[in-house]
C-alpha cells in the first residue's frame, strides 16, 4: 500500500503524523503545566467613601502613597506620603508622612506628629529633608516601615537650579519601627543606601522578608533589584539576588528578569502571594504616564516575571504607585494614587 501512495502520499502521511504529535504535546502541556489565572478588578466604592468622610481635627483628608500593611489583629495600616491633615481651625496642614489605621468595623484613626490641633510629620529627621514611606511589614510585634529621604534642589540664588517644585533623593533610606498595637514610633534606623531605592515593595513569604529596590534609568524605564533577610532579623545583613542565587554582596546584585531573559523594566508597586493554590506571586505596576494597572506573575519572588497583563483600565490621568494587600478572605485590595486627589481603591478576585 505504501508503494502505491507514491512520494506525495508518503509526505502527506508523514505531515499528518507530525501534526498529531504536535497536537498531543500541546494537549499535555495544557494538562500538566501550571496555568496562569488572571483576576478581574472592580472599583471599591466602599473604601473610597470611607476615606472621604468629613474629617475632624487631626484627621487625614487626602494624600498619596496608600501602601496597605495587614496587622495581626485584623486592622490595616495605610502608609501615606504627602498628605493633608485637618487642623483645629479647619485648614489643612501638609504632612510628609502619616499612617491611617483602618479597623475591622471601618473606623479610621490617623497617626501623625504634633497634635490634633497642629499636625506635623509622623517621622522627621533633619531640617530641609523629609521622608516618604515606601513599604512595610510586621516583625516581632512591630510595624516596620521603609522610608526614603528627599530634599529640595538648591534654588538659583544658592547656585542651584531648583524651581521650588522639584525634589531629589538623597540616596538615604531608613527602617522605622512602630510598636503594636498602639503604633508608638521608635528611632529610625539607617538601611542600605545608594542609588537603588530599597523598600519600594516588600513581600513576606515563609520565614523571609523580600525587599524590592528600584533603580530609575530614565523617566520611562526602571530596573528592579531584590534582597532578603530572615523574618525577625531586619537589623542584620541582607542577601542580594545576583541572577543565580542570594549572596552577601550588594555590589553583585543583578536586575530581575522578565519573560525571555529580558530585563524587567517596570517599577514594581506591590508584590503579594497570589491568593490561589498555585503558590505563585503577583506584582502590580503602572508605566510612567500609563493608563492601566498591569499584573505580572512569577513562581518565585525573584522571578522571572511573566509578560504584563492588563488588570484595570484607569480613567484618571497620571496615576501612580499601585499598592495591594490580601485580606483574610483572599480578596486583593488595591489602591493607586492620583495627582491632587484622594487615592482610588479596587478589589480583585482570582
Amino acid at each position: 500500500m505504501g508503494a502505491l501512495l507514491g512520494p506525495a502520499g508518503r509526505s502527506w502521511r508523514a505531515a499528518t503524523a507530525l501534526l498529531v504529535v504536535v497536537v498531543l504535546l500541546l494537549t499535555l502541556a495544557v494538562i500538566w503545566l501550571p496555568r496562569i489565572r488572571f483576576p478581574f478588578a472592580t472599583a471599591d466604592h466602599r473604601t473610597w467613601e470611607l476615606f472621604g468622610r468629613t474629617a475632624g481635627p487631626g484627621s487625614w483628608v487626602a494624600g498619596d502613597g496608600s501602601y496597605p500593611v495587614a496587622l495581626p489583629d485584623g486592622r490595616v495600616a495605610w502608609l501615606f506620603g504627602d498628605s493633608r491633615v485637618r487642623r483645629a481651625d479647619g485648614t489643612d496642614a501638609l504632612v510628609r508622612n502619616s499612617i491611617v489605621v483602618q479597623d475591622r468595623h471601618g473606623r479610621l484613626r490617623t497617626v501623625a506628629g504634633g497634635s490634633a490641633a497642629a499636625p506635623t510629620d509622623l517621622i522627621a529627621l533633619q531640617p530641609g529633608t523629609w521622608l516618604w514611606p515606601t513599604g512595610g511589614f510586621v516583625e516581632g510585634g512591630r510595624l516596620m516601615v521603609f522610608a526614603e529621604e528627599f530634599s529640595r534642589p538648591l534654588g538659583p540664588a544658592a547656585g542651584g537650579s531648583g524651581d521650588g517644585f522639584q525634589f531629589q533623593a538623597t540616596d538615604r533610606r531608613y527602617l522605622v519601627p512602630f510598636q503594636l498595637p498602639g503604633l508608638i514610633g521608635g528611632t529610625p534606623r539607617a538601611a542600605y543606601g545608594g542609588p537603588v531605592a530599597w523598600g519600594h515593595a516588600v513581600l513576606t513569604s515563609g520565614r523571609d522578608v523580600y525587599v524590592y529596590g528600584n533603580l530609575e534609568r530614565d523617566g520611562w524605564t526602571n530596573l528592579t533589584y531584590l534582597a532578603r533577610f530572615p523574618l525577625g532579623r531586619s537589623d542584620g545583613y541582607w542577601q542580594f539576588w545576583d541572577g543565580r542565587g542570594f549572596g552577601p554582596d550588594p555590589l553583585a546584585a543583578a536586575p530581575l528578569q522578565g519573560p525571555g531573559d529580558t530585563a524587567l523594566v517596570a517599577k514594581l508597586g506591590s508584590v503579594i502571594p497570589q491568593p490561589d493554590p498555585g503558590g505563585r506571586f503577583a506584582a502590580f505596576t503602572i508605566n510612567p504616564f500609563g493608563s492601566t494597572i498591569d499584573l505580572r506573575i512569577a513562581s518565585a519572588p525573584q522571578g522571572p516575571w511573566s509578560a504584563s497583563h492588563t488588570l484595570y483600565a484607569i480613567p484618571e490621568q497620571h496615576p501612580y504607585l499601585p499598592r495591594a494587600h490580601v485580606d483574610g478572605s483572599g480578596t486583593v485590595q488595591l489602591a493607586y494614587s492620583v495627582a491632587d486627589s484622594r487615592p482610588r481603591y479596587l478589589v480583585a478576585r482570582w
